[in-house]
């Protein structure tokens, strides 16, 4: 029998020794924003309300900020989407102020000390029903605003990322080195982050900005952080299988760099099955399926790479787990005792949502492709 979500984190007996912790931690001064103006008029029954959230959520942080906090969301996506978090406060009169710029981190745990879990900045701040409603957007915003029309020559997938994070003074994490690029030109009918998503998209890795607010771009690797069973700490499933014939693509280049040499990035290949290539799994070909021109792509290692991530995975997993901040864009978690075996092994988490709110505790939905 699967568990209510609520139950594993109430304090009654039988209850898991573990509860989950939020720390929220303001890294820039606020300046008279609206949360000021809403902490000093609520008075006595903030005071009472929020002893009651800070008991559900099993806060013992003696801070305004953290323990004004009444409801969580974070969404935690891959490029060209963008992270964000929304929060909900009930303030009292030492509420602190936050206005739009200001730097929040958050951080989470299921019952030991909080690890962070996302930076972001205010986005927006917002009254309603007596709540403060905050609205955090990741670094990767920055991206987001930026539009450039510019040419880079004889540059590799890593080079041109860390060049497009430094002109958002955004921190370069950990990024493959993926294809080489003989000519590559950006435009602005898209914005920096949409151009990491379409270099993403041939390097075959997401991209997307983690805990501490770095770029990071690569495979899923390494152990799987946590490991779930149906019935007991998976909560829900939702497992799908496509046949891979119907989300293949055939990728099709221009240049003929790889043949003739970088110089001749800028020559037309005569015959487009020598700069083509088709996704894993099914043809994408003549025979069927999508065909995408991709100018960018000079030569057939590129396309072959961009074909292998221009695809949907065929098979994809949506789990509902009790809160687990280990969680984020490129881990790997492991499903076991599933009906049938329908999501049994390692998965490769491509979204996920952490969840927590006073009274219903805290929960992670995850969608995963296969690892």
């Amino acid at each position: 029998m699967i568990p209510d979500p609520s139950s594993l984190f109430s304090s009654g007996a039988g209850a898991p020794s573990t509860t989950p912790r939020v720390k929220l931690a303001k890294g820039a001064p606020g300046g008279g924003g609206l949360g000021a103006g809403l902490g000093g008029g609520l008075g006595g029954l903030g005071g009472d309300l929020l002893a009651a959230a800070g008991a559900a959520l099993g806060a013992a942080q003696a801070d305004p900020l953290t323990d004004a906090l009444v409801s969580l969301q974070l969404q935690l996506v891959a490029a060209p989407r963008l992270s964000s978090a929304r929060l909900s406060f009930l303030p009292r009169a030492d509420f602190p102020a936050l206005a739009n710029g200001d730097a929040l981190n958050v951080s989470l745990s299921d019952g030991g000390t909080p690890v962070a879990v996302f930076a972001g900045t205010v986005a927006s701040v917002s009254g309603r029903n007596g709540l403060l409603e905050v609205m955090l957007s990741g670094p990767a915003a920055a991206l987001a605003r930026l539009r450039r029309n510019a040419g880079y020559e004889s540059q590799t997938f890593s080079a041109l990322l860390n060049s497009f994070a430094g002109e958002a003074s955004v921190t370069p994490g950990d990024i493959d080195a993926g294809p080489d690029y003989a000519f590559f030109a950006v435009d602005d009918r898209l914005s920096l982050w949409e151009w990491i998503a379409r270099l993403a998209r041939h390097a075959d890795v997401p991209a997307w900005t983690d805990a501490q607010g770095r770029l990071n771009a690569h495979a899923a690797r390494g152990q799987p952080v946590a490991s779930f069973r149906f019935g007991e700490t998976l909560l829900a499933l939702d497992a799908t299988a496509r046949d891979p014939a119907t989300t293949a693509a055939r990728i099709v280049g221009e240049g003929s760099a790889g043949r003739q040499g970088a110089q001749a990035w800028a020559w037309l290949a005569k015959d487009a099955q020598g700069v083509s290539a088709g996704g894993a799994g099914g043809a994408g070909g003549a025979g069927g399926g999508s065909v995408i021109n991709d100018g960018a792509l000079r030569n057939l290692s590129a396309v072959a790479g961009a074909a292998a991530g221009s695809a949907p995975a065929a098979d994809q997993v949506r789990i509902t787990v009790p809160g687990t901040p280990a969680l984020d864009v490129a881990s790997l978690f492991k499903l076991e005792n599933c009906p049938l075996g329908q999501g049994d092994g390692q998965w490769s988490a491509v979204e996920v949502r952490h969840r927590l709110a006073a009274g219903r505790g805290f929960i992670t939905e995850v969608m995963g492709v296969p690892a």
